[in-house]
C-alpha cells in the first residue's frame, strides 16, 4: 500500500512539474516578447509605453511567485526531513539552489520574494507617477 501511495505522489509531482515548467516558459517568453517587440513599437506614445512597462513588471512579479511555487513542488521530498540541506542540486540544469524546506532557506526565499516584489511595485509606481 505504501508503494502505491509513493507512486501516486510521484505521478502528481511529475504533472505539477510539467504544469509549472510550461507556465514559467510562457511567462518568460511573454515578458521577453513584450520588452523586445512591443515597447519599441509604442515608444512614440508615452502613456502606452508606461502601461506596457508596468504590465511587464506585474508579469515579472507573477513569474517570481510561480518560480517559488515551482521550487516548493520540485523539492517537496525534503519537506518532512528533520534537518534538510540548505543547498540542493537544481531541478533543471547545472548548479545548486536554495532549499525552501530548510529553515534558513525558507527565510531566504521569503526575503528575496518580498524584496523583489517591493522593488517591482516601487518601480511601477515611479513609472506611473513620477515620469
Amino acid at each position: 500500500m505504501n508503494k502505491v501511495q509513493k507512486d501516486y505522489e510521484l505521478i502528481n509531482t511529475k504533472k505539477a512539474n510539467k504544469k509549472y515548467s510550461v507556465l514559467l516558459i510562457v511567462l518568460t517568453v511573454l515578458i521577453v516578447l513584450m520588452a523586445v517587440v512591443i515597447i519599441p513599437l509604442v515608444t512614440s506614445n508615452k502613456s502606452l509605453t508606461k502601461f506596457v512597462t508596468v504590465f511587464i513588471l506585474m508579469l515579472s512579479i507573477i513569474l517570481i511567485h510561480v518560480a517559488v511555487k515551482f521550487g516548493k513542488v520540485v523539492y517537496q521530498n525534503y519537506e518532512g526531513m528533520p534537518n534538510p540541506p540548505l543547498w540542493v542540486p537544481k531541478a533543471f540544469g547545472y548548479g545548486i539552489s536554495v532549499n525552501p524546506y530548510n529553515k534558513v532557506g525558507k527565510i531566504i526565499t521569503i526575503a528575496l520574494t518580498v524584496i523583489l516584489d517591493l522593488f517591482f511595485i516601487g518601480t511601477g509606481i515611479a513609472i506611473l507617477y513620477f515620469s
